[in-house]
């Protein structure tokens, strides 16, 4: 008799509602999280929404100047010229050709007076900031020779 109870017994929890119903409820969750993993990886942030739209100029001038340097900035450079023309340019490079106008200014101060040590340290800065690091060094390195006293 009790051989039989635990037949019964394996039975009853092998035919267990949740037991079915595991599976199911499993399944449920898996399908609400692949969907809601594919909508949010396609879900655009506001930035490039309004890109896309082409409403915001500022936006996009913002964007490229964000992504100078990276390898997708020629191309959507490119892109957003086509839509916006030369003025985008001007626009996008606007603060690196008033750093080179700088410099200009400020070499030709530096014919005038060879050993400003200011001069020499905010070419050095603004040569810096452009990325020309060779001119940057010769320049502080120049400046460290007047004033031993000068840091980076």
């Amino acid at each position: 008799m009790r051989k039989k109870v635990k037949k019964e017994e394996k039975k009853i929890t092998k035919n267990s509602p949740l037991r079915n119903i595991l599976p199911l409820f499993l399944m449920f969750f898996l399908g609400i999280y692949l969907f809601l993993n594919i909508y949010y990886s396609q879900n655009l942030s506001p930035l490039l929404i309004s890109l896309t739209k082409n409403e915001d100029y500022q936006s996009v001038v913002t964007y490229l100047k964000k992504i100078e340097g990276t390898k997708y900035f020629s191309d959507e450079l490119k892109k957003y010229q086509r839509v916006y023309g030369d003025k985008l340019l001007n626009d996008v490079f606007a603060d690196k050709v008033k750093i080179e106008k700088t410099i200009k200014e400020f070499e030709q101060l530096l014919k005038v007076n060879p050993d400003s040590r200011d001069l020499l340290y905010w070419l050095y800065r603004l040569n810096q900031m452009i990325g020309n690091e060779e001119k940057a060094k010769e320049y502080f390195k120049r400046a460290r020779e007047i004033d031993p006293m000068v840091k980076e």
